[in-house]
């Protein structure tokens, strides 16, 4: 992985190096991890002299209007899977993501990450952030009748100012007549970065 060359590494599905070897601890330096098993979580490994500093985010959203006492109407931050905001480099503020299923029946995958945004979207709105990880999504999985879609969260994403990284520079590479058919359709690996931010450590 080294010869990506990075100045920070955001890796789902990976142990927590407090419980694995050695070798992996040295590497690993100064990280941030999360996860729901020592063998699977979301690590964040600067490198390069580079610094990072978890953020503490905590919240909850409930449904105005809904008048039943259903607790699914209502979610927390430490209930969504799995997420890891962090502060890279004193300056840039940076939310390390790997959507899961966790057991939820109907909010899996992006609907982890559409509840996550009912309740931090004051945060992500500020300027110099980055979205990044595993995001598990794709237009092709948009169903009717769900607001929660892959189409809706790019759609909400736009509206505090952040879109993909990736399909920004794809698109630039592609002849006019094949950009508008991609529309930010994939999300998996991709980057979020608000336009004023600076992209130098993702080059």
């Amino acid at each position: 992985m080294d010869t990506l060359n990075a100045d920070v590494y955001v890796v789902q599905e990976c142990e927590n190096p407090a419980l694995s070897t050695s070798k992996f601890q040295e590497w690993a330096g100064d990280y941030l991890w999360v996860g729901t098993s020592k063998h699977k979580g979301l690590g964040i490994f600067p490198t390069k002299g580079n610094t990072v500093q978890a953020c503490q985010w905590h919240g909850t959203f409930s449904h105005f209007g809904v008048i039943n006492s259903n607790p699914s109407s209502s979610w927390s931050t430490d209930a969504l899977k799995l997420f890891l905001p962090f502060i890279l480099n004193d300056k840039y503020q940076v939310l390390g993501v790997w959507t899961k299923a966790d057991h939820a029946e109907v909010f899996s995958y992006t609907g982890q990450l559409w509840k996550y945004l009912q309740i931090h979207r004051d945060q992500l709105k500020r300027s110099d952030t980055i979205l990044l990880g595993d995001f598990n999504s794709n237009r092709i999985w948009d169903k009717p009748d769900r607001w929660w879609n892959h189409s809706d969260v790019i759609e909400e994403l736009a509206a505090i100012g952040l879109g993909s990284i990736y399909h920004q520079k794809s698109m630039i590479q592609l002849p006019p007549s094949l950009l508008q058919p991609l529309d930010a359709h994939r999300l998996r690996g991709a980057q979020f970065l608000r336009e004023k931010a600076h992209a130098q450590f993702f080059q």
